[in-house]
């Protein structure tokens, strides 16, 4: 019961669709969640971009209550999708 869902473009200007996020959420018995899916800036070194695209869908990204972010309204938030975050191990040759 309760649905609601929303999305939040991060991408070119903050308009075009290519980035954001998009979530659905409702309440199952007593419990509310929350599915956000979302897709964050690419390439190496733009740590910093994709931490902003987070912040900007849980600051505009509004279903349920209005005045509350996603964060902070659910009993579970589960958040997936192309994260773009990337692992560097350095040059693992010399540890073979």
């Amino acid at each position: 019961s309760e649905i609601d869902s929303g999305s939040e473009a991060t991408g070119f200007g903050h308009v075009m669709p290519n980035k954001g996020g998009l979530c659905i959420a409702f309440k199952f018995w007593d419990t509310g969640l929350c599915f956000v899916n979302c897709h964050f800036a690419a390439h190496v070194g733009r740590f910093e971009v994709r931490n902003s695209n987070f912040r900007e869908i849980v600051g505009q990204l509004h279903v349920g209550l209005q005045s509350m972010d996603i964060l902070n309204q659910f009993h579970h938030v589960f958040w997936m999708g192309d994260l773009n975050y990337r692992l560097d191990f350095g040059d693992t040759d010399d540890k073979l």
